[in-house]
């Protein structure tokens, strides 16, 4: 199922971030980034550029991504990482594309992720057999969770409950959790920053009372010098030197702390030394009464931007961008635009980069506002994507079967004709998402199976045919995605109803021979990172239209109870090996006593990547069923070996192949029965 299995959100916001990702670096790592925006020319092969970080060094790589093909928008790349380090934690970035190509560029992005002006996209990571790895580049989480659900429909073959929106529903909860760490860290900063002010007004004002005690000439003479450190600071201030400028701020304001100016120019550095709550103490201290505050107002909200405290920072910044002020009214602007791009609020977001446009004067606001713009228009066309609701799945395939009837061991040498032969499969299912959230969905899905068997020579096989089954059924699955016990969750609850169809009484065309009613529920853990539990119950109840007046206790009408779980242990960090067990207990009471039954069920998969990019997969199931009531007794012992392959051959299309050998052994002699079966399904699906 599984070629990658790494969701990482590396960033929509600078908040959202799950799991790191942790890359191996000692082969060339591939990105690929889809861009309309960057796809100038139809009729030529565009480039841009992608700037990727590692999270620990903090060092930088500026890689080019080329056009796969005329007009088709999707950029890829590949970069040798040699910085001295056996793996990385890779963060990635979008820069202005013109900003990319100067001299200086490194050292601008680096300083533009300081100030928060240039946000960490988000992606997911896969890897195929060999070990090479590609980053998968989005502008948006919504974006990321669709390229995820769409590989997972791409492997809807492999057999398994732990389902790629089992990940997604840890990426949400993780984002659930870290959502009420930052309330609960908003409320300690909050708390942090009343307590440091009352300390700093406390300092302020015996320094004022002190100074005011002072004789005229001393205040004067402390004055003049307060100004000189004041100079100093502002030197150091536009070296860089920002710690060494803290100084001499400081002691302009202990030589004169009636000068609010220097409480201001002393806030605004802090800021740049990131002491972001003791600035927004100092920048609180500037009277509210001065002249022209709006300085104090910007920085104050790009502390509070920081702080993640977005919702107080974006009041503040959309009331400045409405003041029109030349010099900080764009940049505010811009930053107001930042943080509704992170909510996810494109028309907002979309609509203050364009006043930056409309007001700047700044070169790098105005190309770093279009690079936005840019991105917006990439997510709302995701979002018309999205907006779609139908999805159509269709699969079909072969099997060659070595003993379609299941004839019994003791009566093979008697049966006349050969038991094997070909069957042909095909299936489809529609549905219809009346909800697609991220935290649940509900649909309805309308499916059929069909079964058409004929002999080796591919003749149609009546004996075969007769135990050809048709399937209808209805589902309408509902999906909540969260936390539960402390643990990332996911619940479905599925009901259901199925019409099974059969040529039972081998008169000719197959006729309505059971109704189902059936209720799915099941419950996904995330316990570890590497470790995915699945607990399930399933309810039915069959009611059959076979005619068993003269047969009563064949009668297959019944309810029946399953309970089971799957545990899902993953065997390295890219979550591309795993063992998966699995164990179940049913109950089947039925009208007639031989066909109610208790049985237990044990399942073992081992699951890996291998050649051309297939995942192989192999599964050792076991179950025992006792038939407590059946008139001359019964008990079958089933073990069952599956060997299966799976390859992607296109976004929507995929090719399974796999060969079972099955040994049914039963203390009813005509039950006891061995068979292989090989098989090949090719499966496509799409949404409207």
């Amino acid at each position: 199922m599984l070629r990658f299995f790494i969701l990482a959100f590396a960033a929509c916001t600078s908040s959202f971030a799950f799991a790191e990702v942790k890359l191996n670096v000692s082969r060339p790592i591939r990105i690929e980034y889809s861009s309309k925006a960057w796809n100038k020319s139809s009729s030529e092969e565009n480039t841009g550029t992608i700037l990727m970080r590692d999270s620990r060094t903090n060092r930088f790589a500026q890689i080019q991504l080329v056009e796969t093909g005329p007009d088709t928008a999707i950029f890829i790349g590949s970069y040798s990482v040699s910085w001295g380090e056996s793996e990385i934690i890779p963060e990635v970035y979008l820069p202005p594309q013109d900003m990319a190509k100067s001299a200086d560029s490194l050292q601008k992005m680096e300083n533009m992720i300081k100030e928060g002006t240039l946000l960490r996209k988000p992606y997911f990571a896969k890897s195929d057999s060999k070990g090479n790895n590609t980053l998968m580049v989005f502008d948006t989480k919504e974006q990321t969770l669709k390229a995820f659900e769409d590989y997972r429909r791409v492997r809807q073959q492999i057999k398994t409950l732990v389902t790629e929106s089992t990940f997604e529903a840890q990426a949400n909860a993780a984002l659930e959790n870290e959502m009420k760490v930052q309330e609960l860290k908003s409320k300690a900063l909050e708390n942090d920053r009343k307590r440091l002010a009352a300390e700093e007004r406390k300092k302020i004002q015996n320094l004022r009372q002190e100074f005011d005690s002072r004789p005229l000439a001393e205040q004067e003479r402390r004055k003049a010098l307060a100004e000189q450190s004041a100079g100093e600071g502002a030197k150091l201030f536009q070296q860089g030197k920002f710690s060494e400028a803290e100084k001499s701020y400081f002691k302009a304001i202990e030589q004169d702390p009636n000068n609010s100016k220097y409480l201001l120019r002393y806030g605004v550095t802090l800021h740049r030394s990131e002491k972001l709550m003791r600035s927004l103490v100092y920048l609180d201290l500037v009277p509210s009464t001065e002249k022209d505050t709006t300085e104090k107002d910007f920085y104050t909200n790009l502390n509070l931007m920081k702080l993640k405290e977005n919702d107080l920072a974006l009041k503040g910044f959309e009331n400045l961008e409405a003041k029109s002020d030349k010099a900080w009214s764009p940049q505010a602007g811009l930053y107001a635009g930042i943080i509704e791009f992170q909510n996810e609020h494109f028309d907002n977001s979309k609509k203050h980069f364009e006043f930056v446009l409309d007001n700047s004067e700044d070169p790098a606001i105005d190309k770093l506002a279009e690079a936005y713009i840019e991105q917006i228009a990439n997510a709302q066309a995701f979002k018309k994507e999205q907006a779609r609701r139908w999805v159509i799945s269709l699969t079909g395939g072969l099997m060659y079967d070595s003993n379609i009837l299941s004839t019994a061991n003791s009566l093979i040498d008697q049966q006349p004709t050969d038991l094997a032969g070909y069957r042909w499969t095909y299936s489809g299912s529609i549905e219809y998402r009346f909800l697609y959230f991220k935290e649940k969905e509900l649909s309805l899905v309308l499916s059929g199976n069909d079964i058409y068997s004929t002999d080796s020579s591919f003749r149609p096989q009546q004996n075969f045919q007769n135990t050809d089954t048709l399937v209808y059924s209805a589902y309408l699955p509902y999906k909540h995605k969260g936390m539960a016990l402390g643990k990332s969750y996911q619940m479905t609850l599925s009901p259901g109803y199925e019409q099974t169809r059969q040529n039972a009484d081998a008169l000719g065309d197959r006729e309505l021979i059971l109704n189902s009613g059936v209720l799915k529920n099941d419950h996904t853990f995330g316990m570890r990172d590497d470790w995915y539990a699945t607990y399930a119950i399933e309810l039915r109840s069959d009611h059959s239209l076979i005619d068993n007046s003269t047969t009563p206790n064949d009668d297959i009408t019944a309810t029946k109870i399953t309970l089971g779980t799957t545990q899902t242990f993953f065997q390295n960090q890219k979550r591309t090996e795993a063992w998966i067990g699995e164990f179940g207990l049913s109950q089947n009471r039925a009208s007639g006593d031989n066909a109610s039954y208790a049985r237990v069920d044990f399942a073992a998969t081992y699951m890996m990547p291998w050649v051309y990019d297939t995942i192989f997969t192999s599964r050792l199931g076991y179950y025992n069923a006792n038939y407590p009531f059946h008139l001359i007794g019964r008990t079958d012992t089933n073990t069952t070996l599956t060997l299966g392959l799976l390859k992607p051959i296109a976004q929507k299309l995929s090719v399974s192949l796999a060969g079972t050998y099955t040994n049914n052994q039963s203390t009813l002699e005509t039950s006891d029965y061995r068979k292989y079966v090989i098989m090949t399904v090719f499966s496509w699906s799409a949404s409207l």
